[in-house]
This record gives structure tokens, sequence and C-alpha cells, in this order.
């Protein structure tokens, strides 16, 4: 039984990371009953969790079948990163450059947080961080385009479920790499070259891309059932 203090958001963290470690596969369903029994609460806190993870878009709620880990396909996965792309190379196009002081510490905290992180072993606590981070640097650096549609569009394709969906615990790229992509966004948007700007940003986000298909590639000769030859 957990504490019953902030039972929403404990139960929250629980049911994402289970999610991000596949302990709770892509579609499977999630009873609201079921869990509150496990943790031996009641089952309003186990709802407000469940429906904060619908926010962030790791869970569906099917009309008259229930609540379910959500599922992205390789093509939600490629469409949702190439619209990123778009996004953040119209941001980086129109931004006022350089950009202000304070945004230019936040981004610096974050990009110092997630150098920090980079000694840490892969857990999943880790893997969660990063992804906050990871998504908070991208997200300020959209808003700084001061383009309010702009923003609530890009929030809406969730970023950070991309990635948790799509990454989970074990990196597709050299987190090192990610992190020097970063550092090269930040030092442009520092700048006043818009141009230099957008091309860092569309260079990284094309990295992910690739490294996402790759890994779906792999997989696939994984899983390839090999007829022997007669």
């Amino acid at each position: 039984m957990i504490d019953q203090t902030a039972l929403s958001t404990q139960v929250y963290h629980i049911l994402k990371e289970r999610i991000v470690c596949d302990a709770l596969k892509p579609g499977e369903r999630l009873s609201i009953e079921a869990l509150a029994e496990e943790f031996g609460v009641s089952r309003t806190p186990v709802k407000v969790a469940v429906d904060q993870l619908r926010e962030e878009g790791l869970v569906a709620v099917a009309r008259n079948r229930g609540t379910f880990v959500n599922t992205l396909s390789e093509r939600d996965v490629v469409e949702q990163l190439n619209v990123r792309e778009m996004m953040e190379g119209y941001a980086a196009r129109v931004v006022a450059l350089p950009i202000p002081s304070q945004l230019a510490q936040d981004l610096a905290e974050y990009l110092n947080q997630e150098r920090l992180l980079l000694d840490e072993p892969v857990t999943t606590q880790a893997f969660l961080r990063r992804n906050d981070l990871n998504a908070r640097f991208h997200e300020a650096l959209v808003e700084a385009a001061d383009n309010a549609l702009l923003t609530r569009l890009y929030r809406r394709i969730n970023v950070r479920h991309v990635i948790l969906r799509s990454y989970r615990r074990r990196p597709l790229r050299d987190l090192g790499d990610v992190h020097r992509e970063h550092v090269v966004i930040y030092e442009a948007a520092c700048r006043t070259s818009n141009a230099a700007l957008e091309q860092a940003v569309v260079a990284h986000t094309t990295h992910a891309r690739e490294a996402f298909l790759r890994q779906q590639e792999e997989l696939r000769a994984l899983t390839e059932v090999k007829v022997p030859a007669e």
C-alpha cells in the first residue's frame, strides 16, 4: 500500500514509470477499480492520475471499451517528428535574435542539468528527467517565436509523449551527441543568424527521426521469421 499523501501524484508516477518501462504494454487495458485495489486507495486518485496520463497522450479512452495504454505506430511517430521539425524550423526562422537574457539563462540551466545527467546510470528516473529537460528546452525555443497558435499546436503534438513512447528506456542516440547538438542550438539562439539556428534545429530533428527509423529496421530484422529454403 502506498503512502496516503498526494495519492494521485504517487499513482501517476508509478503508472508512468510502468508505461515507460513497458511493464504496461501499448494497448493494455487499465482498470481503475483494479488499480485502486492494488494501491489500497479509492478510485478518485487513480482516476485523477489516469486523466493526467491521458492529457500527456500516454493513455487513451475508448467509448464503451475503457482506458488503454496508448499505441503509437511507426507512421505516427515519423509524422509527429516531421511536424515537429516544421514547427521548430519555422520558430527558428522568425524568432527575434539574440534571444532575451532570461531565456538564455533558462536554456543554459536546462543544458547544465542535462550535462550532469550524462554521468548518471541509465535508470528510469534519469530517463524521465532527461525527457523533461529535452521537452522544456525545445518548447521554450518555440514559445520564443511569440506565436500563440504555434505554441498551442506544438504542445498538442506532445513532444514528451513521442519521446517516451518511441525512445523508451533505451536511448536511440548517444546522449553526449544529443547534448552537443542542444549546445549548438543554444549558441545559435544567442547570436543573430536565424539561418544558422534553423540549420541547427533541423539537423537535430533529422538525426532523431533517422535514429528512430534505424531502430525500427533493427527490430524488424530481429523479429523477421526466416523460412528455410527447400
